[in-house]
């Protein structure tokens, strides 16, 4: 337990400092004391019991000690009087069971060692039996074309019990542009999330290609899908590590006309580095729409035959998000799903769904979805 307090001490003050303006800007409150010392307290109380245990020990060595020795001495010294031993039988016996008790005490002494061997097994067991993520053998090739996407009667729930999705049938044809609206909570966020593989725990099944995605290894179905989610963040790295993500096959160029497409381009321009300016964890000092633009662009560059976009043009004025959808267009190849309840996208897309309560209430073309809402 003192570990885990140690450890969760530990995180509460990375917490701390990924949040420090919160609590900066809260004043009058000392939420992060209290938690820090609930904490603290908890570490301080179980390394006193640990403390207490081996003390408890040691004393109770150095008793058994002091017993064996006087039971040692008044026996021999009786033994000795009757002259049933000699001295030297005497001595000897000694020098034996001192030894001995020598030996329990210097194990005694080591237990503390002992049981930081045992805390660092049972951590490394903690991370041994974590969950991992289940994949099959399966490889998507890269074949530069777009891949279908079928929903069979598919239901999930997450972990806290929230029904995310309900029975939804759905195909989608390779190449095809898809726009997913809704309400929050409906679902839309969700079909994405199993796109990548990401939860195999739903009933129904969920094919990319014709083959359950479950089969798929899951290195080469992420190598061919560019992923734009909600928890995806900015990394302490160079501007051009956090586009590429290491993908050497990406040329420059490709960089910049797309940077010049979501309008990135003007702020790669103005850091004296360029590509090599140093960007902060989660980019803290950049605006919102920078950091929205670098995410898009990670997941669109690259030969993709699969794109799950969420919420791509949140903080994107109106003439780039045009010139985003022209370029995805331009892509016959890809598969696009993208959540939006922007009606300028839907418009450009082939597909619109909208899923209300997990499930799909409508499927069909722009012009339909115009007129079941007249």
């Amino acid at each position: 337990k003192a570990s885990d307090y140690k450890y969760g001490l530990a995180a509460w003050l990375e917490e701390l400092a990924r949040v420090i303006k919160s609590f900066k800007y809260s004043r009058g409150t000392d939420l992060h004391m209290q938690r820090a010392d609930k904490i603290l307290s908890g570490y301080l109380h179980s390394r006193t019991e640990h403390f207490r245990i081996l003390l408890t020990q040691y004393w109770s060595l150095v008793s058994f000690k002091i017993l064996i020795t006087a039971a040692m001495l008044i026996v021999g010294a009786l033994l000795l009087v009757d002259q049933q031993i000699n001295i030297g039988q005497f001595i000897a016996a000694e020098i034996v069971i001192l030894t001995v008790i020598g030996s329990v005490e210097k194990l005694i002494m080591n237990l503390d060692k002992v049981y930081d061997v045992l805390t660092s097994v049972q951590k490394l067991n903690k991370i041994t039996e974590s969950e991992v993520e289940v994949e099959g053998t399966a490889i998507l090739a890269d074949s530069g074309k777009g891949v279908s996407i079928d929903f069979h009667n598919v239901s999930f729930q997450y972990q806290d019990g929230i029904q995310a999705l309900r029975g939804m049938d759905l195909h989608v044809k390779p190449g095809q542009k898809v726009c997913i609206m809704g309400e929050s909570g409906a679902g839309k966020s969700t079909i994405l999330r199993l796109l990548t593989g990401a939860f195999t725990n739903f009933d129904g099944s969920v094919l990319v290609d014709d083959v359950p995605i479950a089969n798929y290894n899951l290195t080469s179905l992420r190598a061919n899908t560019g992923i734009l989610l909600s928890q995806q963040d900015i990394f302490h790295g160079t501007l051009f590590e956090n586009i590429t993500m290491g993908n050497k096959s990406i040329q420059l160029k490709d960089i910049t006309e797309l940077a010049e497409r979501c309008g990135l381009v003007n702020f790669i321009q103005s850091q004296p580095k360029g590509f090599d300016t140093e960007l902060d964890p989660t980019g803290k000092r950049l605006p919102s729409k920078i950091r929205q633009d670098i995410l898009l662009m990670r997941a669109l560059l690259g030969k993709r035959r699969l794109l799950l976009l969420e919420e791509p043009f949140q903080h994107m004025e109106t003439p780039y998000q045009q010139h985003i959808m022209e370029y995805l267009n331009a892509d016959r190849e890809a598969t696009v799903l993208i959540t939006t309840e922007n009606a300028a996208i839907a418009k450009a897309c082939d597909l619109v769904l909208y899923v209300e309560n997990g499930a799909i209430t409508f499927q069909g073309s722009w012009q339909q979805w115009q007129e079941k809402n007249r």
